[in-house]
C-alpha cells in the first residue's frame, strides 16, 4: 500500500526535516568552531560561540574571545579567520547553508 500525503502533512514533514537539519548543522559547526578556537586561544575559558539564523540559508556565528585573542584569531592580514572560514565552508556541502563568522571581544 502506497502512502499518500496530503499537502499539509508533506509540508509539516518537510518543515520537521529542515528543523532537524538546522539543529544538526548548528551543533556540528558550533562545536567544531568552539573546540578549534579554544585550541588557538591563550584564554580558552573566555571563548564563547553563539549562532543565529539570519536568513533561510544563512547562519551567523559570533565568536566572543578575550581582547588579546581577537587579534590572534583574526591573524595577520586575516589569514587565520580566512582559514577557519575555509574549514567551515566544508559544512556547506553537508547541509547547504552558508555561514558568516564574526569575531568579537568579550566584555
Amino acid at each position: 500500500m502506497a502512502w499518500r500525503w496530503c499537502k499539509d502533512e508533506r509540508e509539516s514533514a518537510e518543515a520537521h526535516r529542515a528543523k532537524i537539519a538546522l539543529d544538526w548543522g548548528k551543533t556540528l559547526v558550533e562545536k567544531f568552531i568552539e573546540e578549534y578556537i579554544r585550541k588557538i586561544a591563550l584564554e580558552p575559558s573566555a571563548v564563547r560561540v553563539e549562532s543565529e539564523l539570519v536568513e533561510a540559508e544563512l547562519v551567523q556565528i559570533i565568536v566572543y574571545a578575550s581582547n588579546q585573542d581577537t587579534g590572534r584569531l583574526i591573524g595577520k592580514d586575516g589569514k587565520m579567520i580566512g582559514a577557519i572560514k575555509t574549514l567551515v565552508s566544508a559544512c556547506k556541502a553537508k547541509d547547504g547553508r552558508s555561514y558568516k563568522i564574526t569575531i568579537k571581544a568579550a566584555d
